[in-house]
């Protein structure tokens, strides 16, 4: 409907699974098959997309209502807007309006898009108030208070292990190594915590160098 609507002022560009039938014969719809299966390598990659509206629609199902919000924080960090599926995996982060649009039904989505696709000053407000609430809430160096607690815990935990064996289990699951002793897991959260702390400023140089 708004690939036929709109003709050559809009473009569909699609990642991943490949284009329907129907869509896929219309000269305004891509399909892109970057063949790229490393996740940082993707990232990089998606980091310099140019794009006007994002869109997340999914399926409502069990599978669906169990995955993360990724989609929302990689948009909303290229300060572009999006409408998303009315799920668990968007409902708790987009505010709906205000962030990004929330659509349950076809009729839903398309209105939605529309407003996206006609109001050019929504498209920039929607996307810098979804890039801020990346920034405000889900940057790494901002939320290592959360990883330095949970490792607090490991720390705890390893403390109180009965033997060896236990120690080494419980290191495993919380940092990956086998420990010899405390100090060395201590001495990897402290590694973590400054590794943080250089991404969060690498991440708001380039945001200011693309301001």
């Amino acid at each position: 409907g708004l690939l036929r609507k709109y003709g050559d002022a809009l473009i569909l560009r699609q990642w991943g699974v490949p284009l329907s039938t129907n869509v896929k014969q219309r000269i305004n719809a891509e399909w892109l098959d970057i063949g790229l299966v490393d996740y940082a390598e993707f990232a990089e990659y998606f980091m310099h997309q140019k794009c006007d509206i994002f869109i997340a629609p999914l399926l409502d199902n069990t599978f669906n209502r169990c995955k993360s919000w990724l989609k929302f924080l990689e948009y909303s960090w290229l300060n572009v807007p999006g409408v998303y599926s009315y799920l668990t995996p968007y409902e708790t982060v987009v505010k709906h309006g205000k962030n990004g649009f929330l659509a349950n039904t076809a009729e839903e989505w398309e209105k939605f898009l529309v407003q996206l696709i006609e109001d050019p000053d929504l498209r920039q407000r929607m996307g810098q108030a979804a890039q801020a609430t990346v920034r405000d809430d889900w940057l790494l160096s901002k939320n290592i208070r959360h990883w330095d607690q949970t490792f607090q815990q490991a720390l705890a935990g390893i403390k109180n292990a009965s033997n060896r064996s236990e120690l080494s289990h419980v290191a495993r699951v919380f940092a990956g190594i086998d420990v010899e002793n405390i100090e060395v897991l201590t001495d990897r959260i402290n590694l973590i915590k400054g590794q943080a702390d250089a991404l969060g400023s690498q991440i708001e140089e380039t945001r200011a160098e693309n301001l």
